[in-house]
């Protein structure tokens, strides 16, 4: 029988750490094992108690949902605190976790040790130079961690260990069009391990784009007749969308953001992300996890067993790479902002788009939406004066339905604008046809939000005539 209740606080874990902290090695180990063993099974018990509590809640009201979320983590960010930490005494230690590096997050978003010449690198376009160096690897897959590379003048070295004394020579001109096979190769892992949290990495890439950033941010503010005083704000914010854009959301800030009473909005926490886990920890796992403590209960000295429940409990270990929500409508992955290595893919364009559209970038996009509380009536100029009346739009309602439904019949319903989230109907759009991401969502805002030109010429600074020359085009790709 399940007992209810299994508390824990930080006083008490002191007092258990005073009680054990001087003892002989192996008499501190006994210790520690049998606090572990005890607390792990009354945590997962807690969990499993709660997750029944939380589905026969009938308030299905934002309030009582963050509730329910902080319960639900309680439990399991207690296991956590016993699995990891440099310095826990409690910490589990798994062999496959050893040695994980403290200078970036615990808990790896990406596997940033593997190379997939492949998929990740258009090898056509890259050459070798064997005068400057060797390259020892097999088959298309580097491994950073085994494969090596020699040069003329000193003997060879693990490809990891290189990476050391590269990453700190990189230029903005490493970035250009480079054609050299081990610069493209250094390049994806650097990528991948800001993605993990490596603050050296992060910091360097950061700084080969951040004038870049902050001279767009007030190209655009300059556009939109944002006032000056306004000027340092926004460089600020600048910078924190390019260390996003680059590194990712961590998963310690972003499980912590959804411990709070009220998400912390200047993360830019995926609105999505809280019915992920409520759904996760409510409904997908309690059916494994019931048979797992089962039978890890009848076979406690099981250690991959023991693991394995772990992990499924780890908050931060579904943040990665390979997590894809596959909701009712639509599929949703962690870090869509932040840049992943594939053939045809290149960060300073995914970052700033191109010349000729620069709502293509990532940067561009997120800037806009925080550069539109600077914006007001007086500090705004448009070319000419909108007009309300909208004459272009009164069209005849079963061929406006045609249009709505034929972007609907590619998987998304895109009409349910209470369940469907705008940037996931824009997608929708550039699958369907060639548009810019711009032009799809003044479409989507003034078809399915029926948002008025006035308020989309603000937000967009474009004038009437624009906006209907964008819809039309829109309009005829899709009838098309």
């Amino acid at each position: 029988m399940i007992q209810r209740e299994t508390k824990l606080n930080e006083n008490e874990l002191e007092k258990f750490r005073e009680s054990f902290i001087n003892l002989p090695l192996k008499e501190m180990e006994l210790v520690i094992n049998e606090i572990k063993d005890h607390y792990i099974r009354e945590l997962v018990k807690k969990y499993l108690l709660t997750t029944q509590d939380v589905r026969d809640e009938k308030d299905k009201s934002p309030e009582t949902r963050r509730k329910n979320l902080k319960k639900l983590l309680e439990p399991i960010i207690w296991l956590n605190k016993l699995i990891h930490g440099k310095d826990n005494p409690y910490r589990i230690n798994f062999p496959a976790w050893e040695g994980r590096p403290y200078n970036r997050s615990f808990y790896p978003f990406i596997n940033e040790d593997i190379i997939d010449l492949d998929n990740e690198i258009d090898v056509s376009k890259l050459k070798k130079n064997p005068p400057k160096y060797h390259l020892y690897y097999n088959g298309n897959i580097i491994n950073m961690l085994h494969d090596k590379i020699s040069f003329p003048t000193r003997r060879e070295s693990l490809l990891a260990e290189y990476y050391d004394k590269w990453i700190l020579k990189i230029t903005p001109e490493t970035m250009r069009g480079n054609v050299d096979l081990l610069d493209n190769v250094l390049f994806i892992h650097a990528i991948k391990r800001a993605l993990n949290g490596d603050k050296k990495t992060t910091e360097k890439l950061y700084s080969i784009y951040e004038r870049m950033a902050e001279a767009e941010a007030i190209k655009i503010a300059e556009k939109w007749k944002i006032k000056k005083c306004y000027y340092d704000d926004i460089k600020s914010d600048a910078k924190f969308i390019l260390q996003h854009i680059i590194s990712g959301l961590r998963p310690e800030p972003l499980i912590a953001d959804l411990q709070k009473e009220e998400r912390d909005k200047t993360l830019l926490t995926p609105e999505w992300v809280e019915n992920f886990y409520i759904w996760y920890y409510s409904e997908y796992l309690p059916p494994l996890l019931h048979e797992g403590v089962d039978l890890f209960e009848k076979n406690p000295d099981d250690f991959l067993l023991q693991q394995t429940i772990i992990n499924f409990l780890s908050p931060y270990m579904t943040i990665n790479t390979l997590t894809n929500w596959k909701s009712k409508d639509n599929t949703r992955i962690f870090n869509s902002e932040s840049f992943r290595p594939t053939k045809k893919s290149n960060l300073t364009v995914w970052i700033f788009g191109t010349k000729k559209d620069p709502m293509l970038g990532k940067f561009r996009q997120l800037m806009n939406g925080i550069l539109k509380r600077y914006v007001s009536e007086e500090n705004l100029i448009y070319g000419q004066e909108f007009d309300e009346n909208e004459d272009y739009f009164k069209k005849k309602d079963s061929e406006e339905r045609d249009i709505i439904e034929k972007i609907d019949s590619k998987g998304t319903k895109i009409i349910d604008n209470e369940k469907t989230e705008t940037n996931e109907m824009i997608g929708s759009l550039l699958e369907m046809i060639n548009t810019s991401p711009r032009d799809a969502e003044i479409y989507i805002r003034h078809k399915v939000y029926k948002e008025k030109q006035a308020k989309i010429g603000k937000l967009f600074s474009l004038s009437r005539e624009q906006i209907n020359r964008i819809i039309r085009e829109v309009d005829n790709k899709i009838k098309k």
